[in-house]
């Protein structure tokens, strides 16, 4: 049971990374399909395991939204060039240039629909069609087979005659 414990730390430390099941089994150095048959004798590690997955998507959740939000209004951010000198080619000149990102206004206006929905939420008037259809009368469908081929050939004979004049 001791060993066992051992072995469990591990995957769970790696679940919590957010690593899958089998790369965590895989670092720590347990078969796939035993981690497996103890999850499943085990509720409790079933448990933690759901637990420790949890955290992690919530991390990445987290994440994205501090990506979101920085994309929302914008930053600054530092990037290096490498150049050689002119004229000893041999020597490297590093130059470090702050370039700033201007706000994008589809992210801000996707978070804050998300953020606030009662006060940003695209708000149209959703309409129950099938009420409408069910209720609708088809003109077509008392006429006769004749009579709606009639109609069918009135429409293809119809540029025909137009292009005759």
């Amino acid at each position: 049971m001791y060993k066992k414990r051992l072995k469990i730390k591990p995957v769970i430390a790696f679940l919590r990374a957010g690593k899958n099941i089998f790369d965590a089994c895989t670092k720590s150095k347990v078969s796939y399909r035993t981690f497996k048959r103890w999850q499943d004798t085990n509720p409790r590690l079933f448990h933690l395991v759901e637990i420790a997955k949890d955290d992690s998507e919530n991390k990445r959740v987290k994440k994205v939204e501090a990506s979101l939000y920085k994309r929302a209004i914008g930053y600054k951010y530092r990037e290096v060039h490498i150049e050689r000198d002119i004229k000893n080619p041999k020597i490297k000149i590093q130059k470090i240039v702050i370039k700033e990102l201007a706000p994008d206004p589809t992210a801000a206006i996707f978070f804050l629909m998300n953020r606030a929905p009662e006060r940003w939420a695209d708000k149209r008037a959703l309409v129950n069609n099938y009420n409408v259809i069910k209720n609708t009368v088809n003109p077509l469908g008392k006429l006769a087979d004749e009579d709606l081929n009639g109609i069918i050939d009135g429409f293809i004979r119809k540029p025909e005659s137009i292009q005759e004049r």
